[in-house]
Parts: C-alpha cells; structure tokens; sequence
C-alpha cells in the first residue's frame, strides 16, 4: 500500500460536495445537506444491494463506510498535521539538547579540568545522549 497524497485529499475535499453527509432512508443512499435540518439535502452516492455474509447488506456497509469517511477524513487530517508540527517542535528540542551536550563536552574539556567537574560534566553529558537515544530513559 502505498501513503496516501495527503494535499490530493484536501484538494478532494475542497472540490468535493461539503459536508455533512448522512445515510439516507434506504440505508444503502448517501446524502448531503445543504442546512443542518437536513431540508435542502441531495444524494451524493447509492450502492447497490446485494447481501453480506456478516448480516444486512453489502450496500448498507458500503454506504456506512462512505459516510463515516467522509465525515472523518477533514478532522484527521488536521490531527495529522497537528501531530506533525509537534513532531517538528520535539525535533527541534532534542536537536538543542544534542548542542548542549556538545557544547558541554567542548567548553568543560577544554576550560574546566583544573576546576575538579569534568567528570560531572563528562557524566551528565552522557546521561542525556544515553536519555535521547533510547526514548528518554536516563
């Protein structure tokens, strides 16, 4: 399987008829509204009927699956992106915590022997590179 186009979805969307979309009466029709009464509403897909070994029809299932989607797919994409920035963000602070021990290893071998605290500093530099490689266990 490969990933999915995700600017492909929202340009799906945008172009798309707008939501919300519902099942109709047949259970097997898809309809959208144009006002939350559901007043001024248009079918959008019908499936046909035929029967599924799990019960009902496969049409019912198809039109459950199209609807739910459909509905779903503008909240995950923005969870996805939303993730992604965070994903970003943490990037960037493991990123400063990697400079920082390097920083520190740098400055305290080469200014600070005669002070006693190279080890300390050798040790918590260590510590935190040994943290961020195995998923923030010190």
């Amino acid at each position: 399987m490969t990933a999915p186009d995700y600017a492909d979805l929202r340009r799906l969307l945008a172009e798309g008829t707008p939501g919300p979309w519902r099942l109709g009466d047949s259970r097997a029709e898809v309809w959208a509204d144009r006002d939350a009464a559901g007043w001024d509403a248009f079918m959008v897909a019908s499936s046909l009927t035929r029967l599924n070994p799990a019960g009902g029809t496969v049409a019912e299932a198809d039109a459950h699956l199209i609807v739910a989607a459909v509905n779903a797919l503008p909240a995950l994409l923005d969870e996805r992106e939303a993730l992604i920035r965070e994903q970003d963000g943490l990037r960037a602070k493991v990123e400063a915590v990697e400079r920082l021990a390097d920083e520190w290893e740098r400055t305290h071998r080469d200014q600070l022997p005669h002070l006693g605290c190279l080890d300390m500093y050798a040790h918590c530099s260590a510590r935190i590179r040994a943290a961020l490689a195995d998923g923030g266990t010190p």
